[in-house]
């Protein structure tokens, strides 16, 4: 039994160093397209496109690469996408491409360094050239995250209404309040950051009564009721919540008995 038991550790030791090196296998395919983008006569446009899209898997990635080489793929990186757009270049057997994707595939990458402003500049130019309306969902999304990241909650709710009015137009229930991916409820989430308290709580009222006349289920209405309920504890909270274990002594407690009376004295 120990013999098989030492043969099964060395046999699994030996699958994981045979696994090829992720890395490797990237630059080894960059070397091969380097080679065939050099030896070229003349412009050869799907080469530089197939080189951009590695090179902004590699830069965007968890790549092991050093200050150096990250410079230089950078530049080559740019240089291959500017090509493309320069250009304006349709590429022979690759109908599903678009000038939109050059843009889209540059935005990413700015958006992966943190170049937000120029990922922006980028992904508005692929929402006016999606002709086949192929990207600019996926465009929505990032500004969306990107401005919210950002704390841009002005511009974050733009693009979610984007996306809440895309789904009404494809008839796809976007705003199930019970959904992870509720954009209705992410909408609620951004007014309540912006601090726009009012609009928030006629969202959420709009929401709630709009679900129960389009016969939607008790539970997703009930739940729209539970997220009014929750925000609005959240911005009228108790005048006792300010009080805590520290504060207590005899002053405060014959406030707080004051408060009390106050407050019970509203219930009937």
């Amino acid at each position: 039994m120990k013999l098989i038991s030492l043969l099964l550790v060395l046999l699994s030791v030996s699958f994981v160093l045979a696994q090829p090196d992720p890395n490797m296998f990237n630059k080894q395919n960059l070397d091969a397209l380097n080679q065939k983008i050099n030896k070229s006569d003349s412009t050869n446009y799907v080469l530089h496109w197939r080189r951009a899209k590695l090179l902004g898997r590699m830069l965007g990635g968890s790549e092991q690469l050093s200050k150096s080489e990250r410079k230089t793929l950078h530049n080559d990186f740019l240089n291959d996408i500017g090509l493309l757009i320069d250009n304006e270049i349709e590429l022979e057997g690759f109908k599903e491409v678009t000038i939109a994707h050059y843009y889209y595939t540059r935005a990413n990458y700015y958006f992966a360094i943190n170049e937000h402003d120029k990922a922006v500049h980028d992904y508005k130019i692929v929402i006016e050239k999606d002709e086949r309306d192929m990207l600019t969902k996926q465009v929505y999304y990032r500004l969306l995250a990107m401005h919210e990241s950002n704390k841009e909650y002005d511009s974050a709710i733009f693009y979610c209404d984007k996306l809440i009015l895309r789904s009404i137009e494809q008839g796809v229930n976007a705003c199930s309040c019970e959904s992870e991916s509720s954009l209705c409820s992410r909408k609620a989430e951004l007014l309540y950051n912006a601090g726009k308290y009012k609009e928030l709580l006629d969202y959420l009222k709009d929401l709630f009564s709009s679900s129960y006349n389009h016969n939607e289920s008790n539970k997703d209405v009930y739940c729209y009721l539970n997220l009014y309920r929750e925000y609005y504890r959240l911005l009228t909270p108790s005048e006792l919540s300010k009080y805590k274990e520290e504060d207590l002594n005899e002053d405060s407690v014959i406030e707080i008995i004051q408060t009390m009376e106050v407050l019970n004295n509203k219930v009937e």
